[in-house]
């Protein structure tokens, strides 16, 4: 375990700052953040490297959205998506389903292509949501 950032308090077992655990093969295992003894934030990955959610919540009292809204959204895919030539060519068509979590600084992780039905498709489905 590597601690960094703790205070250097008088009071026994206070914590303050951020303390980094590691896996024995060094990827980073979690890092929690403290403030007045308190936890304010946490984050865990596997140790292959990808996040890790133990607290998953898919209703909150202010929903994550795109910046600009839905109409923002349609817009950047449709500026955005490049369909991959092979899959063109070879008149591949088929619906990409991804399923993600949006962390509590907004950005995405934990993506995960749900139904793969075609890897082609997929991946540039995974490249959009990124």
């Amino acid at each position: 375990m590597r601690i960094e950032g703790l205070s250097k308090s008088s009071i026994y077992n206070h914590w303050e700052g951020q303390i980094k655990t590691d896996y024995s093969s060094g990827n980073f295992e979690s890092i929690s953040r403290y403030k007045n003894h308190q936890k304010k934030g946490n984050k865990n990955w596997l140790d292959n490297g990808e996040p890790f959610f133990d607290h998953i919540y898919d209703q909150v009292d202010v929903m994550p959205m795109f910046a600009g809204g839905e109409k923002s959204l349609m817009k950047y895919l449709a500026y955005n998506i490049k369909f991959p030539e092979e899959a063109n060519n070879n008149s591949i068509q088929a619906k990409v389903f991804i399923s993600f979590v949006i962390a509590n600084d907004g950005y995405v992780a934990g993506i995960h292509l749900t139904i793969p039905l075609h890897p082609l498709l997929g991946n540039e489905g995974m490249r959009l949501v990124l």
